[in-house]
């Protein structure tokens, strides 16, 4: 609630009307501190942020850079441990059920981005560069019509959570047995 108070008083009038905007059960959840603070900001502040990956592929390639260092360093660090890089797959890239939640907090998330695939691309660029195998798993989410994702903070719910687990696990049978 506190961080709901402050995050109020910095708006000035063209995110307050986006504020307002916004259903009115979202903002009695967001000032009695029942949602993700971080995710209703967000989707005040940069109501584009989903659309990112809609760019060019070279325009997305400054992303990529900065994904090669941790990667090797999980890499060189786990000399006697099997490393798989996943694309953890968003709502928003996945599911109309999610992104009508996103909706809802303010984003501008576009039907497109549910067939994109520049985030499991410059992701897959990434991995190669470093030479770690990548799994995808979008595709998966993709299909499925159950809802995988809590309407308000954009995690898995248990659904979710199986889905991940079910398209993870032909991939860690092969490598690690």
């Amino acid at each position: 609630a506190a961080t709901a108070s402050g995050f109020l008083a910095d708006h000035d009038d063209e995110l307050r009307a986006r504020y307002d905007a916004l259903p009115g059960e979202v903002r009695v959840w967001f000032e009695g501190g029942r949602v993700s603070p971080h995710f209703v900001q967000l989707g005040v502040i940069a109501p584009d942020y989903w659309r990112w990956p809609t760019q060019p592929p070279d325009t997305l390639a400054p992303y990529i850079g900065p994904m090669r260092g941790p990667l090797s360093q999980i890499r060189d660090a786990s000399a006697n441990a099997e490393v798989i890089v996943v694309s953890v797959p968003h709502g928003a890239y996945t599911q109309a059920s999610a992104q009508a939640d996103l909706t809802a907090l303010g984003f501008d998330v576009p039907p497109d981005l549910l067939s994109n695939t520049f985030v499991d691309e410059a992701i897959a660029s990434a991995a190669d560069e470093t030479g770690l195998p990548f799994v995808a798993v979008t595709d998966m989410f993709r299909t499925e019509e159950t809802p995988l994702f809590y309407a308000v903070d954009g995690h898995f719910n248990a659904a979710g959570n199986r889905q991940l687990a079910d398209a993870l696990l032909p991939t860690v049978r092969d490598t690690c047995t």
